[in-house]
């Protein structure tokens, strides 16, 4: 006769005050491994522990932490696609040293950028402070306010990188910045942005470090090419087009390796009320 097929052992009883369905997938394993069925069980576990793993899974997640050019920059994803400036927080460490908790609006104001969408994309923000040491160890962790008021935590990320790497790069560095500041304008209004005709990620306005509305792209361009940025501005939802409109409609700039370019416009009220509906 055929010997059984190896199976995952029995889930322990559980105790008083743990039913099962309080025990997740991950806390089985735990179990599981201190009775030496860990093996096994990581591939055999009953469909009906998957519930739990899935739900950790929600959590949203960050990667690839890189410091450069006096720039931290990382990738987040979540799976619900909840990142927003409102709602999203970080906090960074740099040697032990904590700057709390922020908004990625309020941290805007101080040169943050955020590339991509709810839920996937990077993030770029300065290192303001380097301490006294060659050698330093930065970590950054997000959270996501819920509809319940809680919050739910990505994992942290960390690196080392040197008082050189902590630096702004000098004006030769392959790095081009384009701004863009909206007078009259608000928090959240959408400016998009192309390259020789290649649409880059709309950005959305916050506070700079002077308290104008602005956005911020930056580039890279070959050495020796000279790229043309068009930025455009997207009126608001609710604003009468007949009426509102920025001035400029669009600008460009010319970057090379190292440029710092601005554009500017302005929304105004033209005062010209729409056509009446038929």
């Amino acid at each position: 006769m055929d010997q059984p097929r190896d199976r995952a052992p029995d889930a322990p009883e559980p105790t008083e005050d743990q039913s099962p369905q309080l025990v997740s997938r991950r806390r089985l394993l735990k179990i599981l491994a201190a009775g030496g069925g860990a093996v096994i069980a990581s591939t055999l576990l009953p469909e009906t522990w998957s519930t739990p793993a899935v739900k950790a899974a929600s959590d949203p997640y960050l990667s690839g932490l890189d410091v450069n050019c006096g720039i931290a920059s990382f990738a987040y994803s979540d799976p619900i696609a909840a990142v927003d400036d409102d709602h999203t927080e970080l906090e960074t460490w740099i040697d032990g040293a904590a700057d709390g908790w922020q908004s990625l609006g309020a941290r805007k104001a101080a040169g943050l950028q955020r590339i991509g969408n709810g839920q996937n994309g990077t993030i770029r923000l300065p290192l303001w402070w380097t301490g006294n040491r060659s050698t330093h160890e930065f970590e950054v962790t997000m959270r996501i306010a819920t509809t319940n008021s809680s919050w739910r935590y990505s994992n942290w990320v960390w690196c080392e990188y040197t008082d050189a790497e902590a630096q702004p790069c000098s004006s030769s560095s392959d790095r081009a910045d384009v701004s863009a500041i909206i007078y009259g304008g608000w928090n959240g209004i959408s400016v998009s942005a192309s390259v020789g005709g290649t649409a880059q990620p709309a950005l959305t306005t916050a506070p700079d470090a002077s308290g104008r509305q602005a956005v911020l792209w930056t580039f890279y361009p070959p050495e020796g090419e000279v790229w043309t940025v068009v930025v455009t501005p997207q009126l608001p939802a609710g604003l009468d087009p007949a009426r509102w409109k920025f001035e400029p409609a669009s600008a460009s700039a010319t970057i090379t390796p190292g440029s710092q370019e601005q554009v500017a416009f302005r929304l105004i009220d033209t005062g010209a009320e729409g056509l009446p509906q038929q």
